[in-house]
């Protein structure tokens, strides 16, 4: 291929073209993937070991009982619900 020299005193040729669909630098769909699928269960996993952390620093392990909150009782939290239930009834 001749150089011209140009105007401005620069000898130029022409640009080569990009051979292939994608720059080497750019991650393919498959890769994007892969990661986005670790960066996901990465974030799961440390969620999950500072909710048994936190659960055990206030004495909710494995064996608590206590699924409501202090101060509701099964007969408080069945007379709740019946009276709920027999508002939304008295609407129809």
């Amino acid at each position: 291929m001749l150089k011209k020299k140009q105007q401005d005193g620069y000898y130029h040729t022409e640009t080569s073209l990009l051979l292939g669909g994608r720059r080497l630098s750019e991650p393919d769909e498959a890769e994007l993937l892969r990661v986005s699928r670790r960066l996901v269960e990465d974030a799961v996993n440390r969620a999950l070991q500072q909710y048994k952390q936190e659960t055990l620093q206030n004495g909710g392990g494995p064996n608590a009982t206590s699924a409501q909150p202090p101060g509701i009782t099964e007969e408080t939290a069945t007379k709740t619900d019946a009276t709920a239930n027999s508002t939304t009834d008295n609407r129809k």
